[in-house]
């Protein structure tokens, strides 16, 4: 990702615990564990993200896996073609571990820099990418609705003389976002289960960790949840872009109508997993605390 990413590791020689060992042999997840100053247990659950990228049998990610993985995604494309690589196009484990552990421990403003590194491999962002980006993330929306806001975006963050948004305009864009919205945007663990392990050894099972949302909880969050970016919370609950499409098609034009519906459906599909307190984790997620706050009045 530029400068900015180019300093977990530098350009990647093919990875020096990959001289020394081989998946196959006993000391691979503990010598990276070593050589990246993770634990044993975070190097494990590394592995197998590196796995379901698609790495060989040597452990080695070649370019064309990486493409593969990232398949119609414009964005993740780019960032891709940022990550230091081999003079082969491998993106080796060690690299993957370091990257991974530079994203979980890196500070925000240095993530916001590095995500406009990859934006657009480091030059200012025009309406065309801007354009893309939002594609990407409101994939419903007609193309004149994604010019139009792309258009607004353009006006509020950036330059009208050169028509573009340079780092620092889109870095003081980004600071002027809610603090709980921009910690979500750019929180990264570096396991998956990274954070909700931190938080079970930390706290204790609150009395509503496996009560189940009323239907009062449910009308709530339907209510307020509509009025905000409720995809992100659908997200969050485990649907896809397919499932949303579908319950927008079936409910066009109420909103509120279809997060009460993701909502139910979440409830049936879950069944004793879809508890109130997962449901307050998930709009935390999402960047809606105030309504995960809002669950514990009697409002």
């Amino acid at each position: 990702m530029g400068a900015v990413v180019s300093s977990t590791n530098g350009s990647d020689d093919g990875g020096i615990v990959a001289d020394l060992t081989h998946p196959l042999k006993g000391d691979w997840l503990s010598q990276h564990a070593v050589a990246c100053n993770v634990s044993k247990h975070e190097i494990a659950l590394m592995w197998e993200q590196y796995k379901q990228l698609g790495c060989n049998e040597d452990g080695e990610l070649s370019g064309d896996a990486l493409m593969k993985a990232c398949k119609a995604n414009t964005t993740a494309t780019k960032i891709v073609e940022m990550m230091p690589r081999s003079k082969d196009s491998v993106l080796t484990f060690q690299t993957f571990c370091n990257m991974s552990r530079w994203l979980a421990d890196a500070s925000i403003e240095t993530k916001v820099r590095a995500a406009f590194q990859c934006l657009n491999k480091g030059h200012p962002l025009d309406i065309i990418v801007v354009m893309e980006i939002l594609s990407e993330i409101y994939c419903d929306e007609s193309q004149e609705v994604i010019e139009r806001s792309a258009k607004v975006f353009m006006h509020q963050v950036g330059d009208m003389a050169t028509h573009s948004i340079n780092e620092q305009q889109f870095v003081k864009w980004a600071r002027q976002l809610p603090n709980d919205t921009l910690q979500t945007i750019m929180d990264f663990k570096c396991s998956p289960n990274e954070s909700q392990e931190q938080a079970s050894s930390s706290n204790p099972v609150k009395k509503d960790s496996k009560e189940a949302p009323s239907t009062k909880h449910m009308l709530k969050v339907s209510r307020m949840a509509s009025r905000k970016d409720w995809v992100l919370l659908a997200n969050k609950l485990g649907f896809t872009q397919d499932d949303i499409s579908l319950v927008k098609e079936e409910l066009p034009g109420d909103e509120k109508e279809q997060v009460q519906q993701i909502l139910s459906l979440w409830k049936q599909r879950g069944d004793d997993q879809a508890t109130l307190s997962v449901l307050k984790e998930a709009l935390r997620g999402s960047g809606m605390a105030e309504i995960a706050d809002n669950l514990d009045t009697n409002a």
